[in-house]
């Protein structure tokens, strides 16, 4: 009888020990299992957010390219309106280079809200660069209400009436659906801090100096989205001189 009980005590201790070794590997496999989940979830956040940046990336870039290279007119060459067929010519295509830009950095806002850039570097630089050329377009300054200014929520409305949806996606109007669109009020007033300030180029008064600094601004931004030079060649990358310099 008491060898009975000693061996119903072992087998007992071995199935105990049996039970708290699998529950031990039990919960080692769940930590473990936990830890290639996210590992798994942090590289698919990773790879959407590099997705994200390189579908955005190209056309943020052109339409940077675009407004850099008319303000360069504006300031350089004096881009205005020279004749009756250039006047609307130099207003349309002038407001259309501006809302695009606008329209490419809306797109890529409303897709970033979503996401975590997390250490990403290079996306918080990209971000940086945005934030710093939306304060310079946005900043009033009272003791000269003939530099350019448009607000940045005018800036996100420009943006979002220039969104188009196309098959699923988005892109954002092109020259001649903006062109046309022009003649629709409700549309065209959101172009109206633009038209103002390009009525005073128009008849010489407006003040430049925004201008210059916007101009280079987009220049950082277009220097860091093409590090390799590979769009844009140093040739057509000059920046408006100072006016201190």
């Amino acid at each position: 009888m008491g060898q009975e009980l000693v061996l119903a005590g072992v087998s007992g201790l071995v199935a105990l020990a049996g039970v708290l070794l699998s529950a031990r590997t039990a919960r080692r496999q769940s930590v473990l299992t936990a830890r290639m989940e996210d590992e798994r979830a942090r590289r698919a956040r990773s790879e959407e957010r590099s997705d994200l940046m390189a579908l955005h990336r190209d056309p943020l870039l052109w339409a940077a390219f675009e407004l850099q290279s008319r303000l360069y007119n504006m300031v350089v060459q004096e881009f205005g309106p020279y004749t009756d067929r250039t006047r609307e010519y130099a207003l349309r295509s002038t407001l259309f280079v501006f809302a695009q830009y606008f329209c490419c950095v809306e797109m890529l806002r409303r897709r970033i809200q979503f996401l975590d850039l997390g250490d990403r570097a290079d996306n918080r630089r990209i971000m940086q660069l945005i934030s710093r050329i939306d304060g310079l377009v946005g900043a009033y300054d009272v003791e000269d209400p003939r530099q350019l200014v448009v607000f940045r929520h005018e800036q996100r409305g420009i943006g979002e009436v220039m969104v188009v949806e196309d098959n699923g996606g988005q892109r954002c109007m092109g020259y001649a659906e903006f062109s046309s669109r022009l003649g629709d009020p409700e549309f065209a007033r959101w172009m109206r801090p633009l038209a103002d300030y390009w009525a005073l180029w128009a008849d010489g008064t407006a003040a430049r100096d925004k201008l210059v600094a916007l101009q280079h601004h987009l220049m950082d931004l277009i220097d860091f989205l093409d590090p390799g030079i590979d769009r844009f060649p140093d040739a057509r990358r000059s920046r408006v001189p100072s006016p201190e310099g």
